[in-house]
């Protein structure tokens, strides 16, 4: 399997994740999704995992989605979850520094 077949693939692979969590979490309102420990742990994880390797595939997805998760982080991070709240951190780090690099790669075209 040559590197842009793996990529291409990986990229499925996101978007297929994605697409599933559209339809089970993005039913699911910030606050409901803090009631559930485990769900919550592994959506905020997902999310850290999404914002730091698949940035650029987050600008194909529905507004809608963005506001969802920019939603779901700012509850995240209010957690008394440590890891819930530290996942939240991360992923909108990854967040600011994709917009911050994007934004300076513009500076330095124009």
């Amino acid at each position: 399997m040559s590197t842009s077949e793996c990529s291409s693939s990986t990229e499925t692979n996101v978007m297929s994740t994605l697409s599933a969590c559209s339809s089970n979490c993005w039913a699911t309102s910030p606050i409901a999704l803090m009631e559930y420990p485990k769900l919550s742990s592994a959506y905020y994880s997902l999310m850290d995992i999404v914002t730091q390797d698949h940035m650029t595939l987050l600008g194909n997805v529905d507004p809608n989605v963005i506001v969802y998760i920019l939603s779901t982080l700012a509850e995240g991070i209010a957690s008394t979850d440590v890891t819930v709240s530290t996942a939240c951190c991360s992923s909108l780090d990854n967040i600011i520094t994709f917009i911050f690099r994007k934004g300076r790669k513009k500076g330095q075209r124009g």
